[in-house]
């Protein structure tokens, strides 16, 4: 049962035992029970500080959590789209550099400058 920050939950307690000050200095509430009501007090926000931690704990790990999940499935996609054959992909052409028309010959059926 442990908190990510006691200094802050030892600065809550004496916050909510601050009242009793005035009358621990007045003489009107004895050291004792100053000393059991702020016990008490670091208690509930000591219990209060372990929940509030949980919770940030629980939201985080999914945060995490989905993360990874994204990440995985990014890289699987990514795999996937290497090791597919590239269909109509502009860098990939034939073997003279241009495109290429029916007869294999570039700029057309019968070639450049080459009427039919």
């Amino acid at each position: 049962m442990g908190v990510r920050r006691p200094e802050w939950v030892l600065a809550a307690a004496v916050l909510v035992s601050s009242p009793m000050i005035p009358g621990l200095l007045d003489g009107g509430i004895a050291v004792s029970t100053v000393l059991l009501r702020f016990l008490g007090a670091l208690v509930l926000c000591w219990v209060g500080g372990w929940a509030l931690t949980l919770v940030i704990e629980r939201y985080a790990e999914s945060a995490r959590r989905a993360e990874i999940v994204s990440t995985i499935e990014a890289a699987i996609q990514q795999r996937a789209n290497a090791n597919a054959a590239p269909s109509g992909d502009p860098s990939i052409g034939p073997p003279h550099g241009g495109p290429a028309g029916p007869g294999g010959a570039p700029g057309g059926e019968l070639g450049p400058g080459r009427a039919g």
